[in-house]
């Protein structure tokens, strides 16, 4: 599912018309290489904190904050999905 989803986001990025175009006017295979190299890596980082803080904020929420001890990130924040991360961010910047 991850890789699905990884892979997904990865070749969407692909298929913009502005990146078709930078492509096919790349000089050298050198040029090319070490672009592919930096982008990985950047859409590596990108997609991987987004999908990695989810799950951390659930951890966060059932272990470590006293005010919602043994809750999901959806249970303490009153099953209101668009507001698990700021809630995240607020509580763990005020401890």
């Amino acid at each position: 599912m991850v890789t699905t989803i990884i892979l997904g986001v990865g070749i969407g990025v692909l298929a913009q018309p502005q990146l078709i175009v930078r492509f096919i006017t790349v000089k050298s295979n050198r040029e090319l290489n070490r672009a592919v190299l930096i982008g990985g890596i950047f859409i590596l980082i990108v997609v991987g904190v987004s999908f990695i803080i989810g799950p951390l904020s659930n951890v966060f929420f059932y272990y470590e904050n006293p005010d919602t001890l043994g809750k999901i990130s959806l249970i303490a924040a009153d099953k209101n999905v668009a507001q698990i991360i700021p809630l995240y961010i607020s509580t763990l910047f005020a401890i």
